[in-house]
């Protein structure tokens, strides 16, 4: 029996194999395109108007409901709703995707400037899109790994001005920035006292840092223009009446010890309203 071939059958058999071959890398591309790596769980996400790659915050913390961010620096960011992922670790049918550390794409615009590889994101008055971090500090997104420009995207109107919308690539980091920004001293310092109050522990002693200082201040001004006035008149009194020195003196020294004393007072009331 005499084997039987044909090239006809075999060239079919090839342009199947090239035409799913290529529909499996065109798959794998759309994904990739969607998130490039990163794990993601399921959540209700209440918002309807969330599309893939908005930022998700939670807009009722009492609940626990999820929705697109809508301002700036939003200490509730939650993750990047994400259609399409590559792993999904707990899969609910009712909920959708939400990617939460990795690399994703994002939805950005120039509400706050172009975007240049290595800036800090943070979410922005547009519900769900990012923003580029400016001059002020606060809960950030993540940081962009690719540049984005007036060129890049579609041309979006809000609040009466242009701007530009489009997808970025972001290396999530959700949470407070975690590094000092260049600048004066006085930078430092004000984002160090903004870090601090990001969680309410940090809000309230800072809150108590402020009373405690302030009262010291006004204690210390009271104190120096009550009785250092006393001090200044005894001065000039023992200037005009030399034989009443010693008791002048004596006088001088009361009010000094006086002043001292409330200073101290105002310290120690300080340290016990910081460590209540």
């Amino acid at each position: 029996m005499r084997k039987v071939t044909c090239p006809k059958i075999k060239a079919l058999v090839a342009f199947v194999t090239l035409i799913s071959l290529t529909f499996f890398a065109s798959s794998l591309s759309v994904r990739a395109a969607d998130v490039m790596s990163g794990v993601a769980s399921t959540y209700t996400v209440s918002d309807k108007d969330a599309v893939s790659g908005d930022i998700i915050c939670f807009t009722d913390p009492g609940t626990g409901a999820l929705g697109r961010c809508q301002k700036e620096f939003d200490d509730k960011m939650f993750g990047i709703l994400v259609t399409a992922p590559q792993l999904v670790l707990r899969n609910n049918p009712d909920s959708q995707p939400i990617v939460r550390e990795g690399r994703v794409f994002v939805n950005v615009t120039t509400v706050s400037g172009e975007i240049q590889a290595g800036d800090f994101l943070t979410s922005s008055p547009i519900p769900g899109k990012a923003q580029r971090v400016g001059d002020y500090l606060g809960y950030i997104i993540g940081r962009a790994l690719t540049d984005f420009t007036a060129k890049d995207g579609t041309a979006i109107d809000f609040g009466g001005k242009s701007y530009t919308s489009g997808i970025v690539e972001v290396g999530l980091s959700i949470g407070p920035l975690g590094a000092l920004p260049r600048g004066t001293v006085f930078d430092r310092l004000g984002f160090s006292l903004l870090k601090s109050t990001q969680s309410p522990a940090g809000a309230g002693l800072f809150l108590r840092y402020v009373v405690a200082g302030l009262m010291l201040i006004v204690v210390s001004i009271l104190s120096f223009a009550t009785f250092g006035r006393n001090i200044t008149k005894g001065i000039e009194a023992v200037g005009r009446n030399p034989l009443s020195q010693g008791p002048i003196q004596f006088v001088i020294i009361i009010n000094t010890v006086l002043i001292a004393g409330v200073v101290l007072g105002s310290i120690i009331l300080g340290i016990i309203i910081i460590r209540l």
